[in-house]
């Protein structure tokens, strides 16, 4: 039931929307960031590893000052420590500043084992950008 005339549906790969953006110097007030751990396309691999900074630098880059970022992933093989990095490093590339203003994970009522940290995949992140 969106309202169309106050909405737009996009299909495009991401990368390149973020281009098209830049080019047209829009800035959005959210970016909500939660790609598949891994994917293909004719023209580009995508994996949370190696790709994830370069798909928050392209973000930060289209956020208006005071805007947030949803940054996202449950991509197991990553801890928290190694994805707030992530989140740092890119913000640190483009020489903007930011806070976290939530954390969430998985909540209490999905148990995850000690000796299994690997369980505990759901990593969200609101990002604010400061400058």
């Amino acid at each position: 039931d969106l309202d169309m005339k106050n909405n737009n549906i996009i299909i495009e790969e991401v990368f390149n929307y973020f281009e098209y953006i830049k080019r047209k110097q829009l800035y959005f007030d959210v970016i909500i960031l939660d790609p598949p751990s891994f994917s293909r396309s004719k023209k580009r691999t995508f994996s949370i590893v190696k790709n994830y900074g370069d798909l928050l630098d392209k973000a930060i880059g289209c956020t208006r000052k005071g805007g947030v970022i949803i940054a996202s992933t449950n991509y197991a093989q990553i801890n928290k420590q190694k994805f707030e990095n992530i989140i740092k490093k890119a913000f640190d590339n483009t020489g903007n500043k930011y806070e976290i203003i939530e954390r969430y994970s998985l909540p209490k009522d999905f148990h995850v084992s000690s000796g299994w940290v690997e369980g505990d995949y759901l990593k969200v992140f609101f990002l604010r950008k400061i400058s």
